[in-house]
């Protein structure tokens, strides 16, 4: 997004994985702003603050989904877009 000429913020619990995007940022001469900080708490951010939030598949590491989509709701401006990646569980393989 930022190579398209997108005001891009980076949120991950991960300062390891934050530290790869600023490396790769950096290399390919854009500018994002990272942020340390766990999805269910988006305190760093204003109300409406996005216009667009795209969220990986990422579900699978918090106990309350509702919690996100509740910050979420709050952090995206009204009109905004959001973009959620899922996983279908067959990709598992449980055994039912």
């Amino acid at each position: 997004m930022a190579a398209a000429g997108g005001k891009v913020t980076v949120l991950d619990i991960s300062e390891n994985q934050l530290r790869q995007d600023r490396f790769v940022a950096e290399r390919e001469g854009l500018s994002i702003r990272t942020v340390k900080g766990d999805m269910t708490n988006l305190e760093a951010f204003c109300d409406e603050e996005f216009d667009l939030i795209i969220h990986p598949v990422s579900n699978l590491f918090v106990k309350d989904i509702q919690k996100v989509w509740n910050e979420i709701f709050r952090v995206l401006k009204q009109g905004g877009t959001l973009i959620s990646g899922f996983m279908n569980p067959v990709f598992f393989d449980w055994e039912l």
